[in-house]
């Protein structure tokens, strides 16, 4: 745990020290010096960012060097962490808040106890599995999400079965980590989840993961529905862009989708989903309670472009009940 502020520390080790076979061992002021208690394996690293000795660089190397999943506290500049794979990203109480605190500590226990279970043995995931690919008439999910979305996500999927219609899912992610995300839902999901491919048809109960730096968008293939990967100038300063993804479901079967926005910085998404809500689209917002970061579903609520405002845990259930 890296922070200068030792109210924050104290309320985030306590709740942590409630986790089962979890230890906080101590606390660090920098990344180097965190860097020398770590060995090869599965761990946590939890970082204040308002101190200023913690740079995204060097959080980048920390975590591909030891495997660890990053929880930064703070404000930063959201685009800046999200390219360089830091997607965990929560506001930071002010300071004397010690209720905001211990629900900050409390909350970073749940995600890291929540991440600890996915242990499971993968299952193999391959498109020529499934008989038939999606026909170009076949109604779709298509999801976004941002900062929080490694977390919204895997709530938002387990709740699907596995006969559910095919899903598009659009996570700002660098490339480096795309596939491994798409792993591990894979594990805990009842649909099975890739991280896209070029050319891939669609499925019923198959999930595709736009692939971390190249846009994803839908097209039709021999009258079914295939996904097109490809390098294209950054949209709303992402790529993947949520806006391209469904601007292109817009483009090959009109209204016929599932529309879902989850937590995010910014207003990826937002516009495409207000015209695809124009063409009969059903959409679905998560709600401002229960986001890190109450940015794309906002922007797509002020548009009027939403149908449904949810809590996370209702979201599965309302995607099903639409099916």
């Amino acid at each position: 745990m890296i922070s200068g502020d030792i109210k924050l520390k104290m309320a985030i080790a306590e709740e942590l020290k409630k986790i089962n076979d979890f230890d906080v061992i101590t606390t660090v002021l920098t990344v180097s010096q965190a860097a020398n208690l770590f060995a090869a394996g599965q761990n946590a690293l939890i970082i204040d960012i308002e101190n200023q000795k913690t740079t995204d660089l060097e959080i980048k190397r920390l975590t591909e060097k030891f495997n660890l999943s990053a929880y930064v506290i703070g404000e930063p500049d959201g685009l800046s962490y999200i390219r360089s794979g830091i997607t965990n990203i929560m506001p930071k109480p002010a300071p004397g808040d010690i209720a905001g605190m211990k629900r900050l500590g409390a909350n970073l226990a749940r995600r890291i106890e929540n991440a600890a279970r996915l242990t499971e043995a993968p299952r193999a995931f391959n498109v020529t599995d499934y008989a038939e690919a999606a026909p170009e008439t076949q109604k779709i999910i298509a999801i976004a999400s941002s900062t929080g979305g490694t977390d919204a996500l895997p709530v938002v999927l387990r709740a699907l079965p596995a006969n559910s219609p095919p899903a598009l899912i659009v996570q700002h992610m660098p490339s480096m980590f795309t596939k491994q995300f798409a792993e591990r839902l894979n594990k805990i999901c009842a649909v099975k989840v890739a991280e896209a491919s070029d050319g891939a048809y669609l499925k019923n109960g198959a999930a595709f993961i736009a692939p971390g730096d190249l846009h994803m968008r839908l097209v039709k293939k021999n009258r079914k529905l295939a996904v097109e990967c490809f390098n294209a100038e950054r949209v709303n300063g992402v790529r993947p862009s949520a806006d391209v993804t469904f601007n292109s479901v817009l483009a090959a079967i009109g209204g016929n989708v599932i529309g879902v926005i989850l937590t995010g910085m910014g207003a990826d998404g937002a516009k495409s989903l207000l015209e695809l809500h124009k063409k009969g689209a059903k959409i679905i917002a998560q709600n401002k309670e229960t986001c890190v970061v109450y940015g794309m579903p906002k922007s797509a609520v002020e548009l009027g472009a939403v149908d449904y405002i949810l809590p996370l845990d209702k979201i599965g259930e309302k995607i099903v009940s639409l099916f």
